[in-house]
């Protein structure tokens, strides 16, 4: 049994949030172990309600939204956002595209707003005059270079 289960709740676990339906089964399962064998009930039960509860609330908002980050480039507050902006748009079953479109989402801003840069001493002379030491215009001018999200 606990083969199955395990499958259902990866299957479940693409998706953020809904593997909190496997709750259900857990305790069932849970229940069932307890009366066949040799241990409390409410033990069991409560045991399988703190692991489901527990370990989806560390892996959604600690460790997947760290390793996404990771990989995608994103800081884990834009891979919550997006996943809840998303979710919120268009509902449960596209969370699956959340990332990929806060992805997209973010290229297009690049694309097409210029990135934020001191002013030129060329518009303020005064200014370049008292800092000789001012720090050179940034030379990559690529709409995707890496911002700080």
């Amino acid at each position: 049994m606990a083969l199955p289960f395990g499958l259902f709740v990866s299957l479940l676990n693409m998706v953020p949030y809904p593997q909190t339906v496997a709750v259900i089964p857990a305790v069932m399962l849970a229940g069932l172990r307890a009366v066949e064998g040799d241990s409390s009930f409410t033990v069991s039960v409560i045991l399988a309600l703190a692991v489901m509860g527990i370990v989806p609330l560390i892996q959604d908002s600690l460790i997947t939204p760290h390793i996404v980050g990771q990989s995608v480039g994103l800081k884990p507050a834009a891979i919550l956002l997006g996943v809840c902006v998303w979710g919120k748009l268009l509902g449960l079953l596209w969370l699956v595209l959340a990332m990929p479109l806060t992805c997209l989402g973010i290229a297009c801003y690049r694309l097409f707003v210029p990135p934020l840069s001191s002013p030129s001493p060329a518009l303020h002379p005064e200014s370049a005059a008292h800092n000789p030491q001012s720090p050179a215009p940034p030379t990559n001018t690529s709409a995707f270079a890496r911002t700080s999200w």
